[in-house]
């Protein structure tokens, strides 16, 4: 039972990184317009508690924010090793 609650918890993070990563490029390339910004903001009151720690150990690389990859590698092994253990 917590096993599943768990796992469903890492997913619903998993699928709200994705989903912040291809809004903040639709945002740059301005598609979208309110509707996906709000959505946005939305899913960065979610994910950013999660990236901001990240980011504050992984530099930026040449522009490119590493941080969302990280998260996404971090909850996928938090996921395969909840699903071992438990």
């Amino acid at each position: 039972m917590i096993k599943e609650i768990v796992l469903t918890l890492l997913n619903v993070m998993t699928y709200a990184l994705l989903a912040y990563v291809i809004l903040s490029w639709l945002i740059t390339a301005r598609i979208g317009g309110q509707t996906v910004a709000r959505i946005y903001i939305s899913l960065g009151q979610l994910v950013e508690p999660l990236l901001t720690p990240i980011r504050k150990v992984v530099p930026v690389f040449s522009s490119i924010d590493l941080a969302p990859l990280i998260a996404f590698v971090i909850l996928r092994v938090l996921s395969a090793w909840i699903n071992r253990v438990l």
